[in-house]
């Protein structure tokens, strides 16, 4: 029988009966009127308009629902259906009976395992207590599993001890059609590495303090290895390029601080048997503590290497070969 079928014409132009029946299996997402009662109206127009009122969603496949006649003639007031002339009568509750076709959306059968995979990944998610956090989650689960997860009405999971990264094993508890089933899962669980990011934009050459910089979360994008992990390792070095808020520092950015810098008038300290002479020359190079640097001599334009030993300072030994520069003669300091 056509549940908008005109069952027998009444007297007045605009009145309806509307009769609960005792059972429904609605066929679509909401439960609409014409699936829990049959319309005896004038028209069939009218019957059709009835019929196709939305009242309330459907059951999960393998899901009751009764709902009272009282319940209904509230969902239909709210409508705007006037229930003096479209009275409503037949059994006081209704038992509605969730079937296939009320059930969602069937997934397509390749995307399916991806769905539940997701579906699965933000339980967890939820479950570790930081939705926002960029957590890597990799499930490990056959085709079967993920079929029981893409049909559960809802998805929970269970955990022991606090949420943490590496491989963990979950309990996930599935609810279908008013049970529930348990579903182990094996998840490896990670996050990206912390790295040290400035708080405000760096020039180049910029010396570093610990009011610059905190430690966030990098991308996964970013490779560890190239990430300074610690402030104290950036506190006091100097930036080598302009450095952006919120990036995480590479320690190809940062470099010791350079106390000498090319084109630098330099002193220069000679040691040799308990005497120190000094001189000066011209830094060719930029140099921090401890750095070989090229130096010239203004007297003869030779050049030698030396050490960086402080601000504008550098140190040679006198009988350290290796200090001068290939072909170099020695310079011709001052004893002091």
């Amino acid at each position: 029988m056509a549940a908008a079928a005109c069952l027998a014409p009444r007297p007045a132009a605009s009145a309806a009966e509307i009769r609960l029946r005792a059972e429904s299996r609605p066929k679509g997402a909401i439960v609409t009127l014409g699936e829990l009662a049959d319309l005896r109206c004038e028209s069939s127009g009218q019957a059709e308009r009835l019929a196709s009122i939305g009242l309330f969603p459907a059951p999960p496949p393998g899901v009751e629902r009764f709902i009272s006649a009282r319940e209904i003639q509230d969902m239909l007031l709210l409508r705007g259906i006037d229930l003096v002339n479209h009275p409503l009568s037949g059994p006081a509750t209704v038992r509605v009976r969730g079937s296939q076709s009320s059930a969602k959306p069937a997934i397509a059968p390749g995307a399916a395992p991806a769905a539940a995979k997701k579906r699965l990944e933000e339980a967890i998610r939820e479950h570790l207590g930081d939705p926002a956090e960029p957590w890597r989650i990799d499930v490990e689960l056959d085709k079967a599993a993920l079929g029981q997860i893409a049909a559960a009405d809802a998805v929970t999971l269970h955990g022991k001890g606090e949420p943490a990264e590496g491989r963990q094993r979950f309990k996930a508890i599935l609810a279908v059609g008013g049970a529930e089933k348990a579903l182990d899962v094996t998840a490896d669980i990670g996050l990206p590495p912390l790295a040290v990011v400035p708080v405000r934009p760096l020039p180049r050459a910029a010396r570093i303090s610990a009011a610059d910089v905190e430690v966030q979360r990098a991308s996964w994008a970013d490779s560890p290895a190239a990430l300074v992990e610690r402030v104290e390792d950036v506190v006091g070095k100097e930036t080598n390029r302009a450095l952006t808020p919120g990036k995480p520092i590479e320690r190809a950015w940062i470099q010791a601080p350079l106390l000498v810098r090319r084109g630098d008038v330099v002193t220069v300290y000679v040691r040799a048997a308990g005497i120190r002479v000094r001189t000066q020359a011209r830094a060719r190079d930029d140099g921090a503590l401890g750095e070989l640097v090229m130096v010239e001599s203004p007297s003869d334009r030779k050049s030698y290497l030396a050490h960086v030993s402080g601000t504008r300072e550098v140190e040679v030994l006198a009988t350290g070969v290796a200090a001068r520069a290939s072909g170099a003669k020695s310079p011709h300091p001052e004893e002091e």
